[in-house]
């Protein structure tokens, strides 16, 4: 897992069982708005939340995380979820290859 504070946002990736933390914090910030989107069989969504805010309470970020369970494939299509979990920070996927997708859904 690793968390990137710079210029206003957080980054994350990896598995909640993944216990490398790295942390980089420049200026000052407000509470950031982040979105887990999922599906609502998602098992991993729950685990990847509370990462998230240890993550973010441990790097001292104000967060604000938000859950979004994606009903169907016309929402999973509005919302251009590309799989369970999704992690947004402000507005932008965590996932680098997300923009670069073109089909959404819910698998």
């Amino acid at each position: 897992m690793w968390v990137d504070v710079n210029a206003g946002a957080v980054g994350y990736a990896g598995g909640p069982q993944d216990e490398d933390v790295r942390v980089q914090f420049r200026g000052e910030m407000t509470a950031i708005r982040v979105e887990v989107l999922f599906a609502p069989e998602c098992a991993s969504a729950g685990p990847a939340r509370d990462a998230i805010e240890r993550v973010a309470c441990a790097a001292g970020v104000d967060i604000e995380v938000v859950s979004m369970p994606v009903a169907d494939g016309a929402e999973a299509r509005r919302l251009r979820f590309p799989g369970s979990p999704t992690v947004r920070v402000a507005g932008q996927d965590v996932e680098p290859r997300a923009a670069a997708l073109e089909q959404y859904g819910l698998g």
